[in-house]
């Protein structure tokens, strides 16, 4: 189901290319970094969305190791709350650095982080794991 997921998500990401634009570097004229457009700026409203629906499940997940194991191989099987944020934590920054100082792949990106986190939480969501704080 995964590999179904990942592949939409990488094709959903490449169907349209992304408008580009050397105009308003939000740095300076040497940097690599240039203004979101609207279109990113809503894609990464999803991708946040979606991560933060993951994160609250894979809470709920630690807090119920007698129920479930978190299948991300980057975590282990009964993670802590320690774990699960710190793991989510890093990947929100990681991604949104990523995210500004690699335009051209900025919108590309964003559209698959959104459908691949959407696709966990949706399958989260089917085994029973709710959101909780």
């Amino acid at each position: 189901m995964r590999h179904v997921i990942v592949s939409l998500a990488v094709a959903a990401a490449f169907s349209a290319p992304a408008a580009a634009s050397d105009k308003g570097d939000v740095l300076n004229d040497h940097s690599v970094a240039r203004a979101w457009t609207a279109q990113e700026k809503r894609w990464a409203a999803l991708a946040v969305t979606a991560g933060a629906i993951d994160w609250l499940q894979t809470r709920n997940i630690a807090r119920n190791p007698d129920r479930w194991r978190e299948r991300n191989p980057r975590l282990p099987d009964h993670p802590t709350l320690g774990q699960v944020n710190r793991h989510f934590a890093t990947g929100l920054v990681a991604g949104a650095l990523i995210a500004h100082f690699v335009p051209e792949y900025r919108l590309p990106f964003l559209r698959t982080v959104a459908i691949v986190q959407f696709g966990f939480a949706i399958h989260n969501a089917r085994m029973g794991i709710s959101i909780r704080f």
